[in-house]
C-alpha cells in the first residue's frame, strides 16, 4: 500500500533538523511501522519562502520511503485582512496544482493528513476530485487554539481559518480522533462528524519497563508540571495554587518543566512564577522519566488539551496526574472510575482540598491498564494501519 502524508524535515534520513513536536514524532513512528511491514511512505514537506513561484523537489528516495519538499510563496497576511477564502486559495493555486500533479503521478492508495492546519489543507485541496481516500487525524482542535490568540486575526481572518478546519471534515473520507472527549467537542463546535465516519485511536507511547517507584505515605508533597509556556497550558492556575499553598504553609514544593521566554512580556508574572515554583528547563525522554518518578503528584490545569503525553507518561512512571475537565483524558478517567482526579483549577482552595484528599493514594488500576493497552505502540499503530486498509 502507498501512503502519502504531510511530513517534517526532521524525519528525512540524514537530516540535522531536530523534531519540534509530537506530530513530527508520530509521523516518524508511523512511517517506520508501515515501511517495516512492506508498505510505502511518501512524505510531503511544505515550507514557505520569499519566492514568486512554487518549487517541488525530491529530497530523498530509498527502499520504501521518499520525501518531497514544496517551497511555496510565503503567505501574505491573509488572516489580518478582508481577503475571502476564495482569494486565499487562489493565491496558493500554483502550489496546489503542483501538489495535485505529484499526487496524480504517485497514485497513492490513501492520503493521510496528520493534523488540520494550513499545510495539510494545501494537500487536502490538491487531492480534491482525484478520487483518492483522505484520512485526517485530529491531534488537536484548531478552533480552540485560534480562539486563544484573538489578537492575531481579524474577525474575517478567523472566519476563514475556521472554514479551513471544516474543509477537513467535508473533504475527508474518514477522520481519526485521539479520544472520545475530543471527538465530542469537535462534533459540537466544529463539524458534526458521524461516529461511523471516524475512529478513536490513542497515540503510541512507549512504556517504562520498571519505574522502580513505591507509593510512600508522607506529609511533604512534590507537585510537578510539564507544559510548554503558552496560554492553553494555564500556568496562571499553577502559580495561584503554589502561592496559596505557601500562604497556608503547606509542606509542598512545586516543580515545573517549561521554557519561560526571556522577554519583558508579563514580566511580573514570570518573576512570581519563578519565586514560588522551581523551574527546570526542557528535558529529553530519560530525564523526564526521572522527573516523573521524583514527583508525588502531577497537575495539568490546561484550558484545552486534547491528548497530552504527560498523563500516561507520568502514570507509567508511578505518578498520577490531577487534571482539569478540559483535558482529553477525562473520558478515560471517568470510564475507569477515577473521576475524583478531575478538578476545576479556577478555585485553588478546592484544588488544595482535593490534593490533600488524594495525596498518597493510588489512582485506579483500571485506568493504568487501559492507558497501557491503548497507548501501546504496536496496538495503536496497528489500528492506524487497519483504518488505511479499510478506507483504501
Amino acid at each position: 500500500m502507498k501512503i502519502l502524508a504531510n511530513d517534517y524535515e526532521s524525519n528525512v534520513p540524514g537530516s540535522d533538523k531536530v523534531s519540534q513536536g509530537g506530530t513530527a514524532n508520530f509521523s516518524r513512528s508511523l512511517s517506520d511501522f508501515l515501511t517495516e511491514r512492506g508498505h510505502e511512505w511518501i512524505g510531503l514537506i511544505i515550507q514557505s519562502a520569499e519566492i514568486k513561484n512554487p518549487d517541488l523537489s525530491l529530497l530523498f528516495a530509498k527502499d520504501s520511503r521518499s520525501f518531497w519538499r514544496l517551497m511555496s510563496p510565503r503567505k501574505r497576511n491573509f488572516f489580518k485582512s478582508t481577503f475571502s477564502l476564495f482569494e486565499i486559495e487562489n493565491f496558493f493555486k500554483p502550489s496546489i496544482c503542483l501538489l495535485s500533479g505529484l499526487i496524480k503521478e504517485i497514485k497513492p492508495d490513501v492520503i493521510f493528513l496528520n493534523g488540520a492546519y494550513l499545510d495539510p489543507w494545501l494537500i487536502l485541496k490538491a487531492s480534491e476530485k482525484l478520487n483518492i481516500p483522505v484520512i485526517t487525524k485530529h491531534p488537536g482542535i484548531w478552533k480552540k487554539e485560534l480562539e486563544r490568540n484573538p489578537g492575531l486575526y481579524t474577525k474575517n481572518g478567523l472566519k476563514n481559518l475556521l472554514e479551513m478546519e471544516k474543509d477537513f471534515s467535508k473533504l475527508s473520507s474518514y477522520e481519526i480522533f485521539l479520544n472520545v472527549w475530543s471527538r465530542k467537542v469537535y462534533q459540537k463546535e466544529v463539524f458534526p462528524v458521524k461516529n461511523s465516519r471516524s475512529e478513536i485511536i490513542s497515540l503510541p507511547i512507549s512504556l517504562v519497563k520498571n519505574s522502580g517507584k513505591k507509593q510512600a505515605h508522607k506529609k511533604t508533597c512534590r507537585i510537578g508540571v510539564v507544559a510548554r509556556w503558552d496560554r492553553i497550558k494555564n500556568h496562571q492556575a499553577v502559580l495561584a495554587l503554589a502561592k496559596l499553598a505557601a500562604e497556608k504553609k503547606l509542606p509542598w514544593t512545586f516543580h515545573s518543566v517549561t521554557a519561560i521566554p526571556a522577554t519583558n512580556i508579563h514580566k511580573q508574572f514570570k518573576e512570581n512564577y519563578k519565586r514560588y515554583i522551581q523551574v527546570e528547563g526542557p528535558k529529553n525522554r530519560q530525564e523526564l522519566n526521572k522527573f516523573y518518578r521524583k514527583m508525588d503528584l502531577m497537575i495539568l490545569p490546561s484550558h484545552f488539551d486534547v491528548s497530552p503525553h504527560v498523563v500516561p507518561e507520568a502514570l507509567f512512571n508511578g505518578t498520577p496526574t490531577l487534571i482539569s475537565s478540559n483535558v482529553g483524558w477525562v473520558s478515560d478517567y471517568k470510564l475507569a472510575g477515577a473521576k475524583n482526579w478531575i478538578v476545576d483549577f479556577k478555585n485553588p482552595t478546592k484544588v488544595i482540598e482535593r490534593i490533600i484528599e488524594l495525596k498518597n493514594k493510588p489512582i485506579s488500576k483500571k485506568l493504568i491498564e487501559a492507558l497501557k493497552k491503548n497507548s501501546n505502540p504496536e496496538y495503536s499503530l496497528k489500528k492506524f494501519l487497519a483504518v488505511f486498509k479499510k478506507i483504501k
